[in-house]
């Protein structure tokens, strides 16, 4: 679902600003991945990476109306999984 997806980005995301934030231990401020305006990445802020609840919410936003998507195999569309099934039956007859 998107909202899954959304929550996978943020979740990534978070690991590899943690990331850097391990190796830079002095760093205690990123840039907001919304608005870029400098955030405080901390327990403290329950809106990191962004900087506020708005930010946060523009960015789930626009993964719900698919402004982003992740990489993945493309679903076939009904007609092609009922064309594939019924030839899959008729081989199977013969």
């Amino acid at each position: 679902s998107l909202f899954a997806k959304a929550l996978l980005k943020i979740y990534l995301f978070e690991i590899s600003l943690g990331r850097k934030i391990i190796e830079r231990s002095s760093m205690r401020k990123v840039k907001c991945p919304q608005c870029r305006e400098e955030s405080e990445y901390s327990t403290e802020n329950s809106y990191r990476p962004f900087c506020s609840k708005r930010c946060k919410m523009i960015d789930l936003g626009d993964w719900a109306e698919e402004k982003f998507s992740l990489a993945s195999e493309e679903v076939p569309d009904e007609e092609e999984l009922e064309k594939a099934f019924m030839e899959q039956m008729r081989d199977s007859l013969h």
